[in-house]
């Protein structure tokens, strides 16, 4: 199914967010906008119940990471075609601090723009797998008490930037 939602009329210009679901199990979201990926998953919600794999490509922010976190229902979510803006404190291109804390995903796909993993990222998460495509810093705290965390793939052909050594504290159960 095609899904097109008017998420704002800002008068001059009209914001969508647009979905489709294919029967495997996946779920794509094209966002126009950055900040609007809330609404358009609480207007899906039916739709993603059967869904194992969330794809999102297009402008996102801090916003909808923080949204994503908590989404319990969906098994994978795959965000290496969207682009990270800044948002308010938020840098683009970077996960915000906490923004995947206590998280119980899955798999996570990073866009493939991202540079920068802040402090705190993931903590306490239950992120089993975790894909960047490149990343130049790893702050402090990132990965710390991911006990779940079984593989963090990343593509670099340099090593990474890290705050210190306990990016990854007590990965251990």
């Amino acid at each position: 199914r095609d899904y097109s939602f008017l998420v704002a009329d800002t008068g001059a210009v009209t914001i969508k967010l647009h979905a489709y679901t294919k029967p495997q199990g996946t779920c794509y979201v094209h966002c126009d906008q950055p900040g609007n990926l809330d609404g358009i998953l609480k207007k899906l919600t039916l739709e993603l119940e059967d869904k194992t794999r969330l794809v999102v490509t297009g402008s996102i922010d801090a916003r909808d990471l923080f949204c994503l976190s908590k989404v319990s229902y969906i098994d994978t979510i795959d965000l290496y075609q969207a682009n990270i803006e800044a948002y308010d404190r938020f840098p683009a291109d970077a996960i915000p601090s906490k923004s995947f804390m206590r998280s119980n995903i899955n798999t996570l796909f990073i866009p493939k723009t991202v540079s920068e993993i802040q402090n705190c990222a993931f903590i306490y998460s239950k992120i089993k797998n975790i894909t960047i495509e490149k990343v130049a810093y790893i702050d402090a705290l990132a990965f710390s008490d991911c006990t779940e965390l079984l593989s963090l793939y990343i593509r670099n052909t340099e090593p990474p930037a890290i705050a210190n050594n306990n990016v990854f504290s007590n990965l251990n159960k």
